[in-house]
């Protein structure tokens, strides 16, 4: 293994090359340009093509080599356009020397300072969370990632205003029992203040401390967010989308370079024809286009998109090389927002446009929209789709539940499941349905067609899904099998979700009447999700139907309703249960419907009273854990043998 010396060396090393490589970069700046002064002058030039080209694929390996991630990108890119141009003389022959230019322009800034290495990072607000329970904050991380907050934790009795500065958080989510204790604390700091705590203690904890909000632990996560929202100091872009039109492939780079960064998606677009089939189907939070593209003129695009409904409030920002005041004056009154002059100058625009997307930020949190997506937020989909459901006529609703596969999003993952939910949401958007999240990471739609054609649409949506997103599964009710009432809905979309996650080779499922009153072969109630995974895995490998769960009462309910049409299901139970215990959900079970289920106890509980007590009430069995699958696959068949005997 290296020292840590000779790691360090080679550390110095390569900082000495990287700094040599960039000193050199200005030579070949000066190369490129002489190129372009010469595709000025003959476009076609075979010579000078093939030095392009040659230049451009050494930059293009040397670059990355050195760590010039960006340059090397930028190089490659060009490199094909040059081996293009080789193989066809003709092949954007006017716009060559124009082109060089532009790369020349956007290498030197990715050379120039380590700032235009990476690009400015969209700094996320910081959420610190002080003496909060760990359940509930791992409840936290997904509507976190989702609506672009950082979160560290701490406890209350290691804060000092010297870690506080430090950390320097947005807002600080304090549980309510501590808030007494940490108000000097608190007060040190510009951070906004949520206490956290229940309905009874919301009274005291108005009276203790003024201008701190509060927030009930029962409530949904989302209203804890919205008040971070209004709290929080600087801004989030996650999630957003900007579009990108020019009918200039370089400046689409050039402009790509300088706006990407983290949790914001660029979008590009080089043909005007296709604006409007593009905003369709990115729903941007900003359009940044060119103000002549041909014969078609940006100023004129955005005077027509003022006149749809849908675009009236979307920020647009002009790039023009034509900085007269009369040009100006026409996109103000066309309704533009900005005019940036090119050449481009990277602190204008990015200046430009995170204005721009802070406003659009407000505006759509204003409005009950997530500020990346602008698909509505939890509360606004909530009264959204009673409105929706409750003005229906006779025609046909269905209610869908989207899910992804693990609720525990963070990093790559929640933007891409951002980019998902906004791809479903555009597939199914229309005057004839509505969509929004629900119960922070899922996706919830109402839409006027049967269940049938709901299905269809959401299979093929599972196969388009984009790239770094989870994969995930919906849950279908349609009013042709529930009530129109959306609490039925959804509770009967929640049942076909959970029957989807369990099949495990299922993504889209419908709720079925006659399936859904119909007892399984197996019913398994273990809290344990790893536990209750792996029993899963062996009913599935057996072919058995079954149903999980992980509460007591929950169980309980279900069993009491199941139909079981003579047969005899099995029932496999753990003793300690939240919500209601194994043995209580056994002996309630017994009796209201005697007979009519075979218990078999699969607990950690292995004391003699445990046992004979469950025996006495009836049970079939009593298997104490650990257990071997092997083991249990055998038993399953004994047991259901024995069962049907009795």
């Amino acid at each position: 293994m290296a020292s840590a010396q000779t790691v360090a060396r080679a550390s110095d090393a390569l900082r000495t090359l990287r700094e040599r490589f960039r000193e050199t970069s200005a030579g070949t700046i000066a190369l490129l340009e002489d190129l372009a002064r010469q595709l000025a002058t003959d476009p076609s030039g075979p010579e000078t093509v093939a030095a392009l080209r040659r230049e451009l694929h050494r930059v293009h390996g040397t670059a990355g080599s050195y760590g010039f991630a960006e340059a090397s990108r930028l190089a490659g890119k060009l490199e094909q356009r040059a081996d293009a141009w080789e193989q066809d003389p003709e092949l954007e022959r006017s716009q060559r020397a124009t082109i060089i230019g532009h790369f020349v322009s956007a290498l030197r800034l990715a050379m120039s300072a380590e700032a235009a290495l990476g690009h400015a990072p969209v700094s996320r607000r910081r959420m610190m969370l002080v003496d909060v329970a760990p359940p509930y904050a791992r409840r936290l991380r997904s509507e976190a990632a989702l609506r672009g907050y950082q979160l560290s934790s701490a406890r209350a009795s290691d804060l000092t205003p010297t870690t506080l500065r430090e950390l320097a958080p947005h807002v600080v989510v304090v549980a309510a029992e501590q808030l007494a204790d940490l108000r000097e604390l608190m007060a040190s700091s510009t951070a906004g203040v949520i206490a956290l705590g229940t309905a009874a203690s919301a009274a005291q904890i108005d009276a203790a401390a003024a201008g701190v909000a509060t927030v009930d632990e029962a409530d949904e996560l989302g209203a804890l967010f919205d008040i971070a929202d209004r709290l929080s100091l600087g801004s989030s872009t996650t999630g957003a989308t900007i579009l990108v039109l020019d009918d200039d492939p370089s400046i689409l780079t050039i402009v790509q370079f300088l706006l990407e960064s983290e949790g914001v998606r660029i979008m590009t677009c080089d043909t005007p024809n296709e604006l409007h089939q593009q905003l369709a189907a990115t729903a941007p939070s900003l359009l940044v286009m060119d103000i002549r593209m041909g014969a078609v003129s940006g100023i004129e695009l955005a005077r027509e998109l003022r006149t749809l409904p849908a675009y009236r409030d979307l920020p647009i920002v002009l790039i023009s090389a034509d900085t007269e005041e009369r040009t100006q004056e026409q996109a103000r009154r066309a309704g533009v927002d900005d005019f940036i002059a090119k050449p481009i100058a990277a602190p204008e625009l990015r200046a430009c446009i995170a204005r721009h997307l802070e406003r659009q930020r407000i505006v759509r949190l204003s409005e009950g929209r997530h500020p990346g997506t602008g698909l509505a937020l939890p509360p606004r989909t909530t009264s959204d789709v009673a409105q929706f459901v409750g003005t229906a006529t006779d025609k046909p609703l269905s209610l869908v539940i989207v899910r992804p596969d693990g609720d525990d999003l963070a990093g790559d993952a929640a933007m891409g499941w951002l980019r998902e939910t906004q791809r479903i949401a555009n597939a199914v958007a229309g005057s004839a349905s509505v969509v929004g999240y629900h119960e922070g990471v899922s996706l919830m739609a109402v839409i006027e067609c049967d269940g049938e054609i709901a299905e269809s649409l959401f299979e093929a949506l599972v196969v388009g899904r984009v790239e770094g997103a989870p994969a995930w599964r919906c849950g279908i009710a349609d009013t042709t099998e529930v009530p129109a009432e959306v609490g039925a809905l959804r509770r009967a979309a929640d049942e076909a979700i959970e029957v989807a996650r369990q099949e495990r080779a299922v993504f889209v499922r419908r709720w079925r009447r006659q399936e859904a009153g119909l007892a399984p072969d197996i019913i398994l109630i273990e809290d344990d999700p790893a536990l209750s995974d792996m029993v899963q895995y062996v009913l599935r490998s057996a072919g058995l139907t079954f149903r999980a769960y992980a509460n007591g009462e929950a169980a309980l309910e279900a069993l009491i309703s199941f139909q079981t049409d003579g047969r005899r299901p099995l029932v496999l139970l753990d003793v300690d249960l939240p919500g209601l215990d194994g043995h209580s959900v056994h002996e309630r079970l017994r009796a209201e419907r005697p007979g009519v289920y075979a218990v078999v106890f699969i607990t950690g509980h292995i004391g003699e009273g445990d046992q004979i007590r469950a025996l006495r009430a009836g049970a079939l069995d009593y298997v104490p854990k650990p257990v071997s699958f092997r083991t249990l696959a055998g038993k399953i068949t004994l047991w259901r043998e024995r069962a049907a005997e009795r």
